[in-house]
């Protein structure tokens, strides 16, 4: 299937690619007011090209809300007109995987904001180049100049994220935190135990086995 699914991406062999999943902008999100950059994301992405200045090729996916509720009017357009250097790509892949998961997996580096799409980066192991004003974690090696970070990418020689610090990371977080919205066992009271009990070890088997078996049926989709 990812042989299938690099050959639809249809990706160009003569400069690297770098990813840029587009953050949701309406008005409800609130993290858009401490954008590094412009709104709305189109002209994020013209101020993109305009730096990157075709040395690389910048692969979108837009956010499902967009989709929903903004729209792809001006990215389409702006596509449409620099075919060589910009790619908008719709949400699921022709195999039901998600574009951005299996971009991810295909792309020289990715550009980030304040993004989750942070932590499906450190799992994959793709260079990252982040602009925030929030911090990053040390095992993320996010880059925060993008001239350097094209100039290293186009070497082949980009700083990945830390695997076994990536997955301690996971671990911690999956043990801990995450939630299965599905599990019929979910009461109100483990969602409050969260914020009571942010560490708590009788937990930690029930949550690693249930997001395990997701990760192993994603790895035979992706094989």
């Amino acid at each position: 299937v990812q042989s299938a699914i690099r050959d639809w991406l249809a990706l160009p062999y003569d400069r690297p690619t770098l990813f840029l999943p587009l953050e949701y902008e309406h008005e409800e999100n609130f993290f858009t007011q401490h954008r590094v950059g412009s709104t709305p994301n189109a002209r994020l992405v013209e101020e993109l090209l305009e730096e990157l200045d075709g040395r690389v090729f910048l692969a979108l996916t837009n956010h499902p809300l967009n989709d929903r509720y903004i729209g792809n009017c001006a990215l389409e357009t702006m596509a449409a007109r620099h075919p060589y250097r910009l790619r908008l790509y719709p949400g699921t892949t022709p195999h039901g995987l998600p574009t951005t998961s299996a971009f991810m997996r295909a792309a020289d580096g990715v550009i980030l904001g304040d993004s989750k799409a942070f932590s499906l980066a450190g799992s994959c192991g793709t260079p990252i180049f982040r602009r925030t004003r929030f911090q990053s974690g040390a095992w993320l090696n996010a880059a925060d100049d993008l001239e350097g970070f094209v100039s290293v990418v186009k070497q082949g020689a980009a700083a990945r994220p830390d695997p076994a610090r990536a997955r301690l990371w996971f671990a911690f977080h999956v043990a801990n935190n995450l939630i299965n919205s599905k599990d019929p066992d979910l009461t109100g009271q483990d969602l409050i135990a969260r914020l009571t009990k942010p560490i708590d070890p009788g937990r930690w088997e029930r949550n690693l086995a249930v997001f395990s078996a997701q990760w192993e049926r994603e790895k035979v989709l992706i094989a």
